[in-house]
């Protein structure tokens, strides 16, 4: 019996220094937790590549085609308006640098149009790289190398010439 009571004065002991235990816990603050300090440049690199997967998802934009009929222009246009909105729910709030604009537009060339423009760039003089081309001269070779009007003249002058 002796027994008996000492356990139940050692339960209640327990169940006292608990509760105590508890109360402190609620009274003490807890500290937020600190937030490790982000480099603007990898928060911006996470915001290009949800921009990218953004236009990869998007069912305004397919890739661009060589074979496609889609005028190259046209298509140019709807990219650059499904960008600019996507931009937005990306949390970019200014112009994309030529590098990302250059590789977000590149992502979404089929692999034939990449090796295309390869050829086009090597042939310039002097010659341009994926690195170093501007927005303007990847539009211009974009437009002067894909416009389906131009290409199908290519070809019919490529087919006379085979039956001369």
């Amino acid at each position: 019996m002796a027994e008996l009571a000492e356990m139940k004065e050692l339960v209640a002991q327990m169940v006292r220094e608990n509760a105590r235990l508890v109360q402190a816990m609620a009274r003490a603050p807890v500290p937020a937790p600190v937030p490790a300090p982000v480099d603007p440049a990898v928060g911006r690199a996470e915001k290009v590549a949800k921009l990218s997967l953004a236009l990869r998802k998007s069912h305004k934009v397919k890739d661009f085609k060589d074979a496609s009929e889609t005028n190259i222009r046209e298509w140019l246009k709807r990219f650059d308006q499904e960008a600019g909105s996507l931009k937005k729910m990306s949390g970019i709030n200014d112009d994309l640098t030529r590098s990302e604009y250059v590789e977000v537009i590149k992502d979404k060339l089929e692999y034939q149009v990449v090796k295309r423009l390869d050829a086009v760039f090597i042939a310039k003089r002097p010659a341009i790289t994926w690195e170093a081309v501007t927005t303007v001269e990847l539009h211009t070779c974009l437009k002067k190398n894909l416009d389906p009007k131009k290409l199908m003249s290519a070809v019919y002058c490529a087919n006379l010439v085979q039956i001369e």
